[in-house]
């Protein structure tokens, strides 16, 4: 993924990932790309690259080793010929990647969804420490409820009330964990977070923490 100054993409995966970053000055790309492949490769802002496999899998495997070496034997990247000839393998393989990939441009759609995504992010920061329901989330991000739930499943997997719903367990839960319990009770946390059915509260916070809201809120107490 390549990106311009002040740009922004975001993207869902189904899965777990690692993230890695290898830092090449712009000149010095385009002085390796002439090097070993006689032309520039130029990157332009706003390009998703998809490098074949067997170039992803050489660039990996290299990243790979160079970790292990990192880990058990740290002093063989201190001498100058062992880091010099590990910088230009990932030249070599990070070159490969850029040379055989598959190109296409971010869509106007990504655009639309990084500037969504920024002002729900900027949204839920400014209200961190209380409930935020639908209507007030589409207000503050400037979106209809259809777009928001929309992006809400295509970023977060889930729709924003079922979204909404955990953030305010959590918040609850964090009520809880530093309420007293001498002072506080579950129902007034609990409605306190927009939850007026208290049954099923309980029984939502329960499977998600494994304990019941009373017991949270005495753990301070027996702690101390």
């Amino acid at each position: 993924m390549s990106l311009g100054r002040d740009m922004e993409s975001y993207h869902r995966t189904a899965g777990n990932i690692d993230y890695m970053a290898l830092f090449l000055d712009a000149a010095e790309l385009q002085r390796v790309s002439i090097e070993l492949t006689g032309r520039e490769l130029g990157v332009a802002s706003g390009q998703l690259l998809r490098p074949s496999e067997r170039a992803i899998a050489r660039l990996l495997s290299l990243i790979d080793d160079a970790s292990r070496v990192a880990r058990g034997a740290p002093e063989v990247l201190e001498a100058a010929e062992a880091s010099r000839a590990l910088e230009q393998s990932l030249l070599h393989a990070l070159i490969g990647c850029l040379e055989d990939g598959e190109r296409e441009s971010e869509r106007a759609t990504n655009t639309r969804r990084a500037q969504i995504t920024a002002r729900f992010e900027a949204v839920v920061e400014a209200n961190a420490a209380r409930p935020l329901h639908v209507p007030e989330l589409c207000r503050l991000v400037g979106v209809p409820e259809r777009t928001l739930r929309s992006w809400c499943q295509q970023q977060l997997g889930m729709g924003p009330h079922q979204y909404l719903l955990r953030r305010r367990i959590h918040l609850a839960r964090l009520a809880l964990l530093h309420g007293d319990p001498r002072a506080a009770t579950v129902t007034s946390i609990a409605t306190s977070h927009g939850f007026w059915e208290l049954g099923r509260f309980a029984a939502v916070y329960r499977s998600m923490f494994g304990e019941v809201p009373s017991a949270t809120l005495r753990r301070p107490a027996e702690s101390a």
